[in-house]
């Protein structure tokens, strides 16, 4: 099947002003003329021209909404004031993605590409990242992908990838990959879960830090008792009192050990020295994978009241 040419400016100044006697060519004619001339086009006109396709009324879902879904997400990268999110609402992600744009492509050179769903879900993770604000407060049907923010824990940082790794109270792990905001380990901080469908891997976006005694409460300590200290050892014994919300990712154990360095009190300083067999206290809690590719009861700190 012959190729259609790249229509000039003037052919399509023609083309659009006969919109309404072959809408359907008028796109195609306006996206092939946007898609091949995109690094040249300034942001404005780049914008206007996708609207204005956008406006022509056609059947969705089709392959031209999928062109230019494409399109769009190449315009997020060319262009820092293109609104993305604001697209792809109108657009109208998720509902008019064809079979085909869920499924990833096997190219001429035997190669598997990402599906375009897989791009979109990507772009937004980009974008997010570039532009925090613009993180929604409420759920959007059309974007699945983005959670409604939550507050998380700081428990690493991987300085050779740039990667934050953050827990939720569930005990999720999500990944916040060079943030705008940099928070430091042992932050609470409120993030957006970029989770797409079908995938293991859960993205962060942070938005901003917590202040350390709310985040907590937020997070939910969980209740403990302290069955025996060695002070020798430099560790202490506790049982469960009550538990972290319920959550897929593993179960928590009743009974365990942590180290005595982990106990303070509301301030942050250390308190081993006052603890004592019998006292109870608050854990900030939640699981992590170990050695053996199970994931066991991690403790961050154990705070004792004053």
């Amino acid at each position: 099947m012959k190729e259609k040419k790249i229509p000039t400016w003037d052919e399509l100044l023609a083309s659009l002003n006969a919109c309404q006697d072959h809408p359907a060519d008028t796109a195609w004619d306006a996206y092939r003329y946007l898609n091949a001339h995109l690094g040249e086009l300034s942001s404005e006109e780049a914008r206007s021209l996708l609207a204005c396709i956008m406006k022509i009324p056609l059947p969705r879902p089709s392959l031209l909404h999928s062109c230019l879904l494409s399109v769009a997400l190449r315009m997020a990268d060319a262009y820092p004031d293109f609104k993305l999110l604001n697209f792809l609402v109108l657009w109208g992600y998720d509902v008019n993605l064809r079979g085909e744009d869920r499924q990833q492509q096997v190219g001429k050179d035997g190669r598997t590409y990402l599906s375009l769903e897989d791009k979109a879900e990507r772009a937004v993770r980009k974008y997010l990242t570039l532009h925090p604000a613009e993180c929604p407060l409420q759920p959007v049907k059309e974007l699945p992908m983005i959670a409604t923010p939550i507050i998380g824990y700081v428990h690493s940082y991987d300085a050779g990838n740039d990667y934050y790794h953050i827990y939720d109270n569930l005990s999720r792990h999500f990944v916040a990959i060079s943030p705008q905001q940099r928070p430091q380990i042992g932050d609470f901080v409120w993030f957006s879960p970029i989770i797409p469908r079908g995938s293991k891997f859960k993205s962060a976006i942070v938005i901003r830090p917590e202040d350390p005694r709310a985040g907590q409460e937020t997070f939910r300590l969980t209740e403990a008792e302290v069955t025996q200290i060695n002070r020798k050892e430099g560790y202490i014994g506790y049982r469960l009192l009550g538990f972290p919300p319920a959550t897929a990712e593993g179960e928590y154990s009743k009974d365990g050990y942590a180290s005595l360095r982990l106990v303070v009190d509301m301030n942050g300083k250390p308190a081993s020295g006052s603890l004592r067999k019998g006292q109870r206290v608050r854990m900030l809690l939640y699981l992590t994978r170990g050695k053996d590719a199970l994931k066991h009861n991690h403790i961050e700190k154990i705070l004792v009241s004053q």
